[in-house]
């Protein structure tokens, strides 16, 4: 394997290795998401309050929710 090559083989590596981390941040993050807005469709089907659940919508709105 010639010096290029090699180099280039090891620059993949650190690329895969960075797009892999990207993905896993990615991941987490997505089902962070999903987990609060579930906790939010769970908490706005028990709330009572229509002002409460007015401001519940809001905040649902702001975090892309609805």
């Amino acid at each position: 394997m010639s010096r290029s090559t090699a180099k280039q083989t090891e620059d993949t590596m650190k690329y895969n290795h960075t797009i892999q981390k990207i993905l896993t941040k990615y991941h987490a993050d997505k089902f962070k998401d999903a987990a609060n807005k579930a906790a939010f469709l769970s908490n706005y089907a028990k709330e009572t309050d229509k002002v409460k659940k007015i401001e519940m919508l809001r905040e649902a709105n702001k975090q892309g929710w609805i």
